[in-house]
C-alpha cells in the first residue's frame, strides 16, 4: 500500500524535472548556510522535508544522525518538536527502505525520549507496529498498535504546534493505514475480538483499491490459521463488498493459492455470490469432508460461470467425475457463446501435452453431438496450427473453413467479416491464416 504523507511533503513525480531542480536547489542552499551558521530546527525540517519529496531516503538517516550531537536543537524551545519531526521522517526513511529491523531499533530509543510530542510519539508506534509485524513479532505489534489508538484518543487534548511531519500521525490515510494493520496483526494473533473491531471499522468506512496487497495478506493469514468463524464472517464480508475491482483481486488470489487449506475452503464456503473459484473452493471442501450434499448445484454454478474451462484445475473434473455427476449434462449447458468467447484464450501458451490431456478428459463426457464439443475441435486445430506454422495448406484451410462455417451457422449468419468487431479470437485468427493464404497465393 503506498505510504502517505501530508500534501505538503508529497513525493514529486519522477518526471517532474522542474520541481526536482527546485528542491536540489533548496538542499544546496540549505547546506551551503548551514556550513557557515550551523543548522537551526527548522532548517533541519526544512531538509527532510525535501529529501522525502525526492525519495532520498539516505540523506534522512544521516541528518537524524546529526540531531543527536546539535546541542542547539535539543536546548531549542521547541526542540522537542523538531526532534519529533526528524524522528518521524527517519521511521518514514526506513519504512521506504523495508529496513524492519532499523525501524525496532529506532522506535526502542525514541520511546525514551518522553519529551516528544504525543503526535510524533503515535506516529513512530504506527510504523514501529508494521516492523515488528514483518518481523513476525506479533506480540510487540500489538501493543505497539493499540499504543497507537490511546495516544489517537488523546489527540484532542495536545496542541501540535509547528510539528510538520508528526502532524499526519492522526489523518485520514494513516488512521486507515493503522487500522488495516490493527486488523491484520490481530488476525495473526488469533485475537478476534480486536480483529473484528478494527474490520468492522474499515468496513464502515470503506476498503480501497489500494489496500489490495493487505487484502492478499489477510486472505494468507485464514489459509495459515486454524478456522475460526469470525475470520470466516471477515472474509466473506471482503468478497461481498461493493468494491468490484477489490472483489475480483480476491477472487484472482484465491485462483492463485496452490494448495488451499481446509481452513480457507471452509472460509470460502460462507461466500455468496457467482463466481467460478468459489465454486472451486466449495468443491474441494466438499470432496475433502466427502460430502455429496450440494455437490451438483456446485458443479450447476460452476459450469453456468466458468470463463476458461481449460484453467479449472483437474482435480475439480476428477470429483466430478468420481460422483458420477452428469459431466455432459454440464457441460453442455454452459452456453456456447461463452466458451467461444473464452475457450481460446490461454491455448497458444498452454503445454501441448496438458492441453492435449484436458481435451482428452472433455471428450470421456461426451454422450452426444453437440456445438460445445465442435467448438473444443476447433480449438484443437487452432492450437495445432498455431504450433505449427509450417503446417500443410490443406490444413490451413480446413481450419479456416471450419471456424468460418462454425460462427455463421451458430451465431451471426452473413456477418462473418474480417471487419466485424465482435469476432471472437479463433475466428479472427481463422482470417488471419486466410489472408495468409490468399497473400501466398498471390506471390505465387
Amino acid at each position: 500500500m503506498k505510504m502517505d504523507v501530508t500534501d505538503e511533503i508529497r513525493q514529486v513525480d519522477a518526471d517532474d524535472v522542474a520541481a526536482i531542480t527546485a528542491l536540489y536547489k533548496e538542499i544546496d542552499e540549505l547546506t551551503a548556510r548551514a556550513a557557515v551558521h550551523g543548522f537551526t530546527g527548522q532548517e533541519y525540517i526544512r531538509l527532510v522535508k525535501a529529501y522525502m519529496r525526492i525519495g532520498e531516503w539516505g540523506k534522512i538517516t544521516e541528518l537524524v544522525r546529526q540531531v543527536q550531537d546539535d546541542s542547539r536543537i535539543i536546548k531549542d524551545g521547541d526542540g522537542a518538536i523538531f526532534r519529533g519531526d526528524l524522528y518521524c521522517g527517519m521511521m518514514y526513511a526506513k519504512r521506504m527502505m523495508y529496513r524492519y529491523q532499523d525501524m525496532v531499533d529506532a522506535y526502542m530509543e525514541y520511546r525514551k525520549d518522553e519529551s516528544l510530542p504525543l503526535c510524533a510519539k503515535a506516529y513512530i508506534c504506527g510504523f514501529a507496529a508494521e516492523a515488528f509485524y514483518r518481523l513476525a513479532q506479533i506480540k510487540e505489534a500489538q501493543e505497539t498498535i493499540e499504543l497507537f489508538f490511546t495516544y489517537k484518543g488523546c489527540a484532542d487534548k495536545e496542541n501540535m504546534g509547528n510539528a510538520c511531519i508528526a502532524s499526519d500521525a492522526f489523518s485520514k490515510q494513516n488512521t486507515h493505514r493503522n487500522l488495516i494493520l490493527r486488523w491484520l496483526i490481530h488476525s495473526r494473533s488469533a485475537d478476534y475480538s480486536r480483529a473484528r473491531e478494527a474490520f468492522e471499522n474499515l468496513h464502515k468506512e470503506g476498503f480501497s483499491l489500494r489496500d489490495e496487497d493487505y487484502v492478499k495478506e489477510f486472505v494468507d493469514i485464514v489459509n495459515e490459521s486454524q478456522y475460526d468463524d469470525v475470520l470466516g464472517q471477515m472474509l466473506c464480508a471482503l468478497v461481498e463488498t461493493n468494491n468490484g475491482l477489490l472483489r475480483s483481486s480476491i477472487y484472482d488470489y484465491l485462483r492463485r493459492q496452490q494448495k488451499p487449506s481446509p481452513a480457507l475452503l471452509q472460509a470460502v464456503e460462507g461466500i455468496r455470490g457467482e463466481n467460478e473459484w468459489v465454486y472451486v473452493y466449495k468443491i474441494l471442501d466438499a470432496a475433502q469432508k466427502k460430502s455429496e450434499e450440494n455437490l451438483l448445484e456446485f458443479f450447476q454454478g460452476l459450469f453456468q460461470c466458468v470463463s476458461d474451462i481449460f484453467m479449472i484445475p483437474d482435480d475439480i473434473w476428477k470429483v466430478g467425475e468420481e460422483h458420477h455427476l452428469p459431466m455432459d449434462e454440464l457441460f453442455c449447458a454452459v452456453p456456447t457463446y461463452r466458451l467461444l468467447r473464452y475457450g481460446s484464450i490461454f491455448h497458444k501458451d498452454y503445454a501441448e501435452r496438458d492441453w492435449e490431456d484436458k481435451t482428452a478428459m472433455i471428450y470421456r463426457w461426451k454422450n452426444r453431438e453437440h456445438p460445445n464439443y465442435m467448438l473444443i475441435d476447433l480449438n484443437g486445430m487452432e492450437q495445432k496450427v498455431h504450433r505449427n506454422p509450417d503446417m500443410d495448406e490443406a490444413s490451413k484451410r480446413k481450419f479456416v473453413d471450419t471456424a468460418i462455417s462454425f460462427y455463421e451457422k451458430y451465431f451471426c449468419p452473413g456477418w462473418c467479416t474480417p471487419e466485424n468487431p465482435e469476432l471472437p479470437d479463433v475466428v479472427r485468427r481463422a482470417f488471419a491464416v486466410k489472408l495468409e493464404l490468399e497473400g501466398g497465393q498471390q506471390n505465387d
